[in-house]
C-alpha cells in the first residue's frame, strides 16, 4: 500500500526512491533498473540534486531513537528539495490507535513545506502493532495531484493475469477507502485536511503549558481546547506550530 498509494495517483512515475526498503524490494534487486544503496538516508538525500524524483515514499523503522531524525522538518524539507513540481511523498505514519500525536506532529510539519495536497490514510497489517499501520502522502507545488481518484487505475495493468502478477489485496475501491477515517481520529488530529485541503478544527483557548524535550531540543508544547470539542478531547500541540498554522489565534 505504501507504494500503490503514491505511484497509483501520479501518471508516469519513472524516477522513485525508496527509503529504508525492506522485505517489499527482497525480490526486486536483480531487476536492471534498480539502483541499490546502503548507507545514511539523511546524507543521502543532503546531496541529491534538486527535482530529481517523481515519487519519494519513506519505509522507514519505528519513529523513534536513531530514526527519531526522520519525523523531523529538516529531512521533510530535504524530501521536497529532491523532489519534482507535483511529485508525491509517501510517509510511514505509524498506528492511529497508539500514535496520534506523532501523526499530528507530521501533519504539522507537512503543511508548512508541501505545497500541494496533504492527506492521511491506513491500511491492515495484521503482523503491525495494533494491526493497522499509516501513512501520510503529500504532493509538491506543481500539477495538481488528486489521491483520492488513482489516475493510473491497477485494473488496467497489463499483462497481470499472465505473469502472474494479479494483487490480492490492492484494487481502486480500496485506494479510495483508505483515505476514510475514523471519527476518533479526525477528532484527535488538529491539522487534518479533508478533501478540499482546508483545515478542520479552530483553536478556542490554551489551558495549560509544559516544556518537553524533543531530541537535543526543547520546545514549549501548549494544551488546547478546539471549536464544537469536548473539554476532555483538548490536546498537547507544538506553540510555535500552532502559532504558524492559526496566526490569527489570540492566546
Amino acid at each position: 500500500m505504501i507504494t500503490h498509494l503514491p505511484l497509483c495517483s501520479v501518471p508516469s512515475p519513472k524516477t522513485v526512491l525508496v527509503v529504508e526498503g525492506g522485505d517489499e524490494l527482497a525480490t526486486g534487486f536483480e531487476n536492471s533498473r534498480v539502483c541499490f544503496h546502503v548507507g545514511d538516508a539523511v546524507e543521502f538525500l543532503r546531496n541529491v540534486p534538486e527535482g530529481t524524483y517523481d515519487a519519494i515514499i519513506v519505509d522507514s523503522s519505528d519513529l523513534v531513537g536513531p530514526a527519531q531524525e526522520l519525523v523531523e522538518k529538516p529531512f521533510f524539507d530535504t524530501l521536497a528539495r529532491a523532489l519534482r513540481p507535483g511529485s508525491v511523498l509517501c510517509n510511514m505514519e505509524e498506528s492511529m490507535w497508539l500514535h496520534t500525536h506523532l501523526i499530528d506532529d507530521m501533519i504539522s510539519i507537512c503543511r508548512e513545506i508541501f505545497k500541494g495536497s496533504i492527506h492521511c490514510a491506513w491500511a491492515s497489517v495484521p503482523t503491525y502493532p495494533s494491526a493497522v499501520i499509516g501513512f501520510l502522502i503529500c504532493s509538491t507545488e506543481g500539477p495538481a495531484v488528486d489521491f483520492l481518484n488513482p489516475i493510473n487505475p491497477i485494473e488496467k495493468l497489463e499483462g497481470a493475469h499472465q505473469h502472474k502478477r494479479e494483487l490480492r489485496y490492492y484494487n481502486s475501491e480500496m485506494h479510495k477507502a483508505t483515505f476514510s477515517l475514523p471519527s476518533f481520529l479526525k477528532r484527535e488530529l488538529i491539522l487534518l485536511v479533508d478533501a478540499y485541503d482546508t483545515i478542520e478544527k479552530e483553536p478556542v483557548r490554551i489551558v495549560d503549558r509544559r516544556i518537553v524535550k524533543r531530541g537535543s531540543t526543547s520546545v514549549t508544547e501548549v494544551l488546547v481546547e478546539w471549536i464544537d470539542s469536548f473539554p476532555e478531547y483538548a490536546t498537547w500541540e507544538h506553540l510555535h506550530l500552532l502559532q504558524a498554522n492559526f496566526p490569527h489565534f489570540h492566546h
